[in-house]
């Protein structure tokens, strides 16, 4: 162990890379696996939004690469693939936080069919008038008044007449 005097006459050892190294090792190891977990959510996001796009018919499957994977079947259509997502945002997504992309995936189906934003926009609301008994009724609520004002914020190809 070497005493404070000793351990400034190194000069070997500076104190700015003897104390912080570590720390930067565990920083760097942090954002890499950070990076990675990124990655995957992106490809996940990626391919819900294909898989959306296909079904509607707005984007050919050839152009995707190779979207077999996707099961494309007739066991869901257009209106019961929007119904899932709907319900899904009303019964996860306006209790999750610190959410960052995934409500893209809701912005973009709406822009495929008016009744579509219609119907979210209308659900958020009903959310927000409900009457709130229990505390996750408050953080629904919550909830549904971001998700509504970012949802009017991005969607320019909303008609708000």
């Amino acid at each position: 162990m070497l005493a404070k005097s000793e351990y400034h006459d190194d000069k070997n050892c500076t104190a700015d890379t003897a104390i912080f190294d570590m720390d930067e090792e565990q920083q760097q190891e942090a954002d890499s696996d950070e990076d990675g977990t990124m990655a995957k959510l992106d490809g996940v996001v990626r391919d819900v939004l294909c898989y959306i796009a296909m079904k509607h018919g707005v984007v050919d499957s050839a152009a995707l690469g190779d979207a077999s994977w996707l099961r494309l079947g007739n066991e869901a259509k257009r209106e019961e693939l929007f119904s899932i997502l709907l319900s899904l945002l009303e019964s996860r997504m306006l209790l999750a936080v610190h959410v960052r992309y995934s409500s893209f995936i809701w912005l973009y189906i709406c822009s495929l069919d008016e009744s579509y934003a219609t119907r979210t926009l209308e659900l958020l609301w009903s959310v927000i008038v409900r009457p709130q008994i229990a505390q996750s009724d408050v953080a629904k609520g919550h909830g549904a008044a971001a998700y509504l004002a970012a949802f009017l914020a991005r969607a320019k190809y909303l008609d708000l007449k």
